[in-house]
């Protein structure tokens, strides 16, 4: 088994600990997918130290095994709109959610959670990978 090989088994291994879900959508694990890192710790590296996916994964499963209340497991998607959301500073993204509620006919209906707010609301973001 090459490290690729490895590396991939391995994170499906970790993934089960989140049900091999996307937390916001459901969507089951597949290629795309992403742990996203909610709480560093002082000197925990970051994606950027590492000259490889597979070398930065293979640090940072163990750390996902130990410490899985510091992750998410999240969808291509997903992980994407969290990382644009996280740009903003609190009072801009309760405008942004405020001015999305108002903009979205089918709003003043919901009854579910931000969750399911969320999953909808990437649902409608389209990817081009060239």
């Amino acid at each position: 088994m090459n490290k690729k090989e490895y590396t991939e088994k391995y994170r499906r291994q970790v993934a089960e600990l989140f049900s091999s879900v996307c937390y916001v959508c459901d969507k089951k694990y597949g290629k795309r997918f992403h742990f996203h890192h909610v709480r560093y710790r002082d000197n925990e590296l970051v994606y950027s130290d590492f000259n490889s996916n597979d070398n930065y994964q293979l640090y940072v499963l163990p750390i996902i095994q130990n410490r899985p209340l510091d992750f998410e497991l999240l969808c291509n998607k997903h992980h994407y709109l969290v990382e644009i959301l996280k740009q903003f500073k609190p009072e801009r993204l309760d405008k942004l959610f405020c001015i999305t509620r108002r903009s979205i006919s089918w709003m003043p209906k919901l009854t579910g959670t931000w969750k399911e707010l969320f999953a909808h609301l990437t649902s409608m973001i389209t990817f081009s990978f060239s």
